[in-house]
Order: structure tokens, then C-alpha cells, then sequence
């Protein structure tokens, strides 16, 4: 179950780093958004799906029996907490949306497993 979390997790994660540095990267060569013209309304819409994702995992948490209906309201609040600035980013296509999606994803994980631990 954590890899699976962690598996969704990863992608808005890194992508909000490329989305921070798009232009150095395209300056190298390298293609690190989920699409090649970088920027776009489909990358932030990956992002978004990706993020939104994780919160109906919490669910499966509880029928795995690895957290009970504690843990699952833990684990859907950090979902839903890290989908916010998604959300934004998605409407806006803002460079501090981003940068907030990339600082939630910091957040996330540490707390989400701190949520298997205790919930």
C-alpha cells in the first residue's frame, strides 16, 4: 500500500520541480514534463489527476486493515491538502502554483506515513 501511494505521489511531485525549471532543462535538451511542449494545460491536468488519486487510496487503506476510519480522515486530508494547489495550478497554469504543488509534495509523504503509523 505504501508503494502505491508513493507511486502516485511521485509523479506531481517531480513534475512540479521540472515545471520550476523548465526552461534550464529545455536549455539542455531534457524533456522532464509529462508532455514535450513543457507548460501546458494537459501537464497540469496530469498533475492534478495524479494528486486527486491519492485520496481515494485512503480508502484502500482501511480495507487493507492497515489504518482504521482515523487514519483514512488522516490520509484524505493530506490528499486533499496536497490537491489544492493542484487544483490552482490547473486553473491558472501560474509558476507559484507550481511551487506550491512541489512544497505540499514535500509535506505529504513524511505525513502520510506518520498516518500509517498511527491511524
Amino acid at each position: 500500500m505504501l508503494f502505491i501511494f508513493q507511486f502516485f505521489w511521485q509523479f506531481p511531485h517531480f513534475w512540479a520541480i521540472a515545471w520550476q525549471v523548465d526552461e534550464d532543462y529545455q536549455k539542455a535538451g531534457f524533456k522532464m514534463l509529462p508532455t514535450a511542449a513543457g507548460k501546458t494545460k494537459f501537464s497540469a491536468l496530469l498533475i492534478l489527476i495524479y494528486t486527486l488519486a491519492l485520496i481515494p487510496l485512503s480508502f484502500f487503506a482501511v480495507k487493507a486493515s492497515l489504518v482504521g476510519w482515523w487514519g483514512f480522515g488522516g490520509l484524505a486530508l493530506c490528499g486533499a491538502l496536497f490537491a489544492i494547489p493542484a487544483v490552482a495550478l490547473y486553473r491558472s497554469m501560474d509558476q507559484k502554483y507550481a511551487r506550491q504543488v512541489m512544497f505540499a509534495s514535500f509535506f505529504y509523504l513524511p505525513l502520510m506515513q506518520i498516518v500509517f503509523l498511527v491511524g
